[in-house]
């Protein structure tokens, strides 16, 4: 008979006995070390991850819907543009008049110019179609790419650095801001727009591109403190979900938005009623999440037992990890890291596209009204 003591979960000691005649051997638990085991087994059930009680997955929720009211603020004015553009403006550009035209001359050409050689090719289109095209922007196609690009831009110069701010500042914090940031330029997107004109697009979305670029950073930084190793892929699967709800409902419901002027002026409402669900996103957000477990109020005492035990050797691992020289140069080295980047780089690179020109294109080359695009838009995702 072989005896061997071992610590389980909860810091209790277990006896074990086993009784080696030949093969198999048999092992026998004594009582205390059962009721250890049953204790540890009853506590995980009461902080399971699926649960009504779970404030994990509450989290999970609200990181979801922080993509999803992003996503949607983010991705509007691809649909707005179709109503606040004029179209024979892009109806021109299609028509190759300036072929040779440089990014400058584009820039500088009168809007006039633009909108008076595409007059022809707007009266051929259906009387239910042409409605549709009396935007009151004259902005060419060259602006409306910048204007694109724009968020893109800002983003990339906060995910330099938002790491950093994340485990400065917290980031629950850091994420709030960002959303915040979307919500007001959201807000001001149409008095923008009408006001101040195509510079002051290019400046207001390059603002939200800073929000958007520290976004996913905060996310990882969230999923490390919140989730225990076994359950953050599921967590990672639930708040991605977010950007594809994001770009379901923007389509649809911004086509549908943008044919009703008589709620809040048509193409204006796209940009009010997203922001106002950020705004409620901020809201739940701000009273209910914290940086780590600990300081949430709303978590249940098995369930931080339970995160705290599973955490603490990952702590420990991660301040040992801290102390130690991060290779930068191997990384940009390594072949699978090569291989992500550029994987990414092209989903990016088709879903910006899609997102940004597909409703302009089944306007300006397809000549669809906002039914059709509707329609299709919502087939697409």
């Amino acid at each position: 008979m072989a005896i061997a003591t071992t610590n389980t979960a909860a810091g209790n000691t277990r006896r074990v006995f086993t009784i080696e005649a030949g093969t198999p051997s048999v092992m026998f638990v004594d009582a205390p070390s059962k009721i250890a085991m049953t204790a540890d087994c009853e506590q995980r059930n009461r902080a399971a991850f699926f649960s009504l009680k779970s404030t994990r997955l509450g989290v999970a929720c609200l990181m979801c819907y922080s993509m999803t009211a992003m996503a949607l603020m983010r991705t509007n004015l691809a649909v707005a543009l179709v109503c606040m553009v004029n179209s024979s403006v892009l109806l021109e550009q299609n028509s190759q008049l300036f072929p040779q035209e440089s990014l400058n001359n584009s820039l500088d050409r009168s809007q006039d110019d633009f909108v008076s050689r595409g007059r022809e090719r707007t009266c051929q289109l259906a009387p239910e179609v042409q409605s549709e095209y009396n935007g009151e922007l004259n902005w060419t196609s060259t602006q409306i790419s910048l204007i694109f690009s724009a968020i893109f831009w800002g983003g990339l110069v906060t995910g330099v650095f938002s790491g950093w701010l994340a485990d400065r500042y917290g980031p629950k914090n850091i994420l709030l801001a960002a959303c915040v940031v979307h919500v007001i330029g959201s807000f001001l997107t149409p008095t923008i727009a009408v006001r101040v004109g195509f510079y002051g697009m290019v400046g207001i979305r390059f603002i939200m591109g800073l929000g958007q670029g520290v976004t996913i950073p905060c996310m990882g930084a969230l999923i490390a403190r919140w989730f225990p190793s076994a359950e953050r892929s599921t967590a990672i699967a639930i708040y991605t979900t977010g950007n594809q709800l994001g770009t379901m409902i923007a389509n649809p419901v911004g086509a549908f938005l943008c044919g009703t002027e008589s709620f809040l002026g048509g193409w204006p409402a796209i940009f009010y009623v997203f922001g106002t669900i950020g705004v409620v996103w901020c809201v739940c957000w701000s009273s209910t999440v914290s940086n780590s477990p600990e300081n949430n109020r709303l978590i249940s005492n098995n369930e931080l037992m339970y995160l705290q035990q599973e955490l603490k050797s990952q702590s420990l691992q991660n301040r040992k990890v801290a102390t130690q020289h991060v290779p930068w140069a191997k990384m940009f080295r390594s072949g699978p890291i090569l291989a992500q980047m550029t994987m990414n780089a092209a989903a990016a690179c088709f879903m910006s596209v899609y997102q940004s020109y597909l409703p302009i294109y089944f306007m300006q080359v397809l000549a669809l009204n906002l039914k059709q695009v509707n329609q299709r838009n919502t087939k697409l995702p």
